[in-house]
C-alpha cells in the first residue's frame, strides 16, 4: 500500500504565471502512471485561477484530492449546466484515472465526436469552459483528404478499414472453387488489420476505443467532392478509401500533421487549451511575444523536472519534437533540457543535452593530443639535429625517450578519457513518459 500511495501522488511545481510577472502558480507534475487528462484539465484551471490547491504549503496531490477538487468546481459552475450534462460530466471523472476515449474529426482542430449517447467526455471539457483541440488534419492537397472527409472521424475511419478487410477476404465468384486448407494463411488480403497497420496500438485512444455505432460506417459527407467515385462500385470505393486512410494513419502516427500545426497556429486565440496528441493530453499555450509574433508551447509536466524552475514550456514547432526549445516561466531560454512530449523521456532529454556537449569536449581532447604529439615530434627533430653534429651518446638520448614516453602516456590518458566519456553516454538508462 505504501508504494501505491507514493505512485498515486504527484509533486507540485511553482512556475511564473502570468509570464514576466512576480506571481507564481503551482502546477501538477506527473510520473509514468499519471492520469494525463485529469492533470491537464486541473493545470489549466489552476493557471486560470479557477481552482486553488490548499493549503499553500502542500507539496503533492493525490488522485482523490484532484477528482474531488474538480467535482466541486463542476458542481459550483456559474454556467448552471443541465442536470443531464452535469451527470454526464461527473460520470466521466473516474475514467480520467484510466484514460478518456476521444474521437477527433479530421475536419477541424476543435472538432470531436461524442463516443456514446451521453457524451460525457465532451461535457467534461465543456463544463470546465475548455476547448479541446488537436492537430491531426490532412493536407487539403493530399490524396487521402477526400477519403478522410467522407468518414470525417477516427472511429469511422477504423470501421472502414475493418470493412475493407472483410471485403478483401471474400472469395471472388468468378474464381473456380478451390480446396480450403484451414492451416494455410491467406495472402490475398488487400487491407491489413488495423492492429497490424497501426503497429499493434490504437493511435487515437488514451484508453480502449468504444464500440462503433451502427450506421456510422462510411458515412457520406455531402460537402466533400466525390469525383471519381461515381464510376466505382461500393466495394471498390471502400477498398480505395481504406488504403488511403490507412496510409494517412501510419504516416502521421504522432497524431499531428504540419497542416494541423499551421491551423492551430493561425486560428487559435491566445490562451490555454487541452491538447490531444500521441494518445496523450497536455496543456497547449498560444503565446504572443512582445513584438506580436505568435508561437505554440506545451507545459512541461514531467515529474523529473519538478525541481527545475528553468524548465517550464516546450515549443511546438514540428510534428516529432526534433526542433523543440525549452524556456522558463518568463519565456527565456532554459539552461537545461527536458520536456513533456511523447516518445522522449526526461532521461533521454538529459542524454541528448550531454550528447550536444560531446563534440566540443572531444574536440578539446583531440587538440590536446595534437599539441602533445607536436611537442614530441619537435623534441625528436632537435635530438636528431644534435646527433648529426655531435658523437652519439646514449646517455643524452634518455631524456628524449623519457619525454616521449611521458607524452605518449599523456596522449594515452587523453584517449582513455574520450573512451570513458563515450562509455558513460552509452550506459545511461532510458525511460518512457506516457
Amino acid at each position: 500500500m505504501a508504494s501505491q500511495s507514493v505512485a498515486d501522488h504527484w509533486n507540485l511545481k511553482p512556475i511564473t504565471w502570468p509570464p514576466s510577472s512576480p506571481h507564481y502558480k503551482r502546477i501538477i507534475t506527473q510520473n509514468l502512471n499519471g492520469p494525463c487528462s485529469l492533470i491537464a484539465i486541473c493545470n489549466i484551471l489552476i493557471l486560470q485561477d479557477a481552482i486553488h490547491i490548499l493549503p499553500p504549503d502542500r507539496s503533492s496531490v493525490s488522485y482523490e484530492y484532484l477528482s474531488s477538487l474538480l467535482a466541486d468546481f463542476l458542481l459550483a459552475s456559474p454556467s448552471s449546466p443541465s442536470p443531464r450534462d452535469l451527470s454526464a460530466a461527473l460520470s466521466r471523472l473516474p475514467d480520467t484515472q484510466r484514460g478518456l476515449h476521444v474521437n477527433p474529426l479530421f475536419t477541424g482542430v476543435s472538432s470531436f465526436r461524442a463516443s456514446d449517447s451521453d457524451s460525457g467526455e465532451l461535457q467534461l471539457f465543456s463544463l470546465c469552459n475548455l476547448q479541446l483541440v488537436h492537430g491531426w488534419l490532412p493536407d487539403p492537397a493530399s490524396p487521402e483528404h477526400l477519403a478522410l472527409m467522407r468518414v470525417q472521424d477516427y472511429d469511422t475511419a477504423i470501421n472502414l478499414i475493418v470493412a475493407a478487410q472483410d471485403i478483401a477476404a471474400r472469395p471472388d465468384p468468378r474464381d473456380p472453387p478451390s480446396p480450403i486448407n484451414p492451416s494455410s494463411d491467406s495472402h490475398n488480403n488487400i487491407i491489413p488489420s488495423p492492429q497490424e497497420s497501426l503497429h499493434n496500438e490504437t493511435p487515437i485512444l488514451i484508453s480502449a476505443p468504444a464500440q462503433p455505432h451502427p450506421g456510422e460506417l462510411n458515412e457520406p459527407n455531402p460537402s466533400a467532392d466525390d469525383s471519381g467515385s461515381e464510376s466505382l462500385d461500393p466495394d471498390t470505393a471502400t477498398l480505395r478509401d481504406a488504403l488511403l486512410i490507412q496510409q494517412f494513419l501510419e504516416t502521421n502516427s504522432t497524431q499531428l500533421t504540419y497542416h494541423g500545426l499551421f491551423t492551430l497556429s493561425t486560428t487559435l486565440d491566445q490562451g490555454l487549451y487541452p491538447f490531444f496528441r500521441n494518445s496523450h493530453l497536455s496543456v497547449l499555450y498560444k503565446h504572443h511575444s512582445p513584438d506580436g509574433t505568435p508561437s505554440l508551447w506545451t507545459l512541461v509536466t514531467d515529474g523529473n523536472f519538478a525541481k527545475e524552475p528553468a524548465i517550464v514550456w516546450e515549443s511546438l514547432e514540428d510534428v516529432d519534437g526534433g526542433a523543440s526549445r525549452f524556456v522558463d516561466g518568463n519565456f527565456l531560454p532554459s539552461s537545461t533540457a527536458g520536456g513533456d512530449f511523447a516518445g522522449t523521456s526526461a532521461e533521454q532529454a538529459l542524454q541528448d543535452a550531454e550528447r550536444k556537449k560531446r563534440p566540443q569536449s572531444l574536440h578539446s581532447d583531440f587538440a590536446l593530443a595534437q599539441h602533445l604529439q607536436a611537442e614530441e615530434e619537435a623534441l625528436a627533430r632537435s635530438v636528431e639535429r644534435l646527433n648529426i653534429n655531435t658523437p652519439r651518446k646514449p646517455a643524452r638520448a634518455e631524456p628524449s625517450s623519457a619525454a616521449a614516453e611521458s607524452s605518449r602516456a599523456k596522449a594515452a590518458s587523453t584517449s582513455d578519457l574520450k573512451e570513458k566519456k563515450e562509455h558513460d553516454l552509452k550506459k545511461k538508462p532510458s525511460c518512457v513518459v506516457m
